[in-house]
């Protein structure tokens, strides 16, 4: 009976915990589906929302800037004895450049 009751404070005293989550922009999954040439300003906006900046280039075609950014949160411990926390940050750029109203060219930056 007391080798039980031993092993299970132990397990007790040294269990942990883990925990991640992630936050932030999941719009950027979008770029995937965007094809040169076929994808109109309408679904860019419809998906990604108003771009953060437009500029009109000497070509006469203009650069739309979207900006994503990313937060990931991660947590461990263990019981009372040992505890971490980590909070990284991302950001992504990514730029359109419109055509008569479709896309010619994108790139991330």
């Amino acid at each position: 009976m007391k080798p039980f009751v031993l092993i299970s404070l132990m397990v007790l005293t040294l269990s942990g915990c883990i925990s991640y989550s992630s936050d932030g922009d999941s719009r950027h999954n979008y770029i995937n589906g965007i094809e040169t040439g076929i994808t109109t300003t309408d679904w860019l906006e419809h998906r990604l929302g108003m771009p953060k900046s437009v500029r009109t280039t000497s070509k006469g075609s203009e650069i739309w800037h979207y900006q994503f950014t990313e937060e990931e949160k991660t947590h461990v411990s263990l019981f009372i004895i040992f505890s971490v926390n980590n909070e990284s940050h991302s950001s992504t750029d990514y730029f359109f450049e419109i055509v008569d109203g479709i896309v010619d060219s994108y790139w991330q930056d």
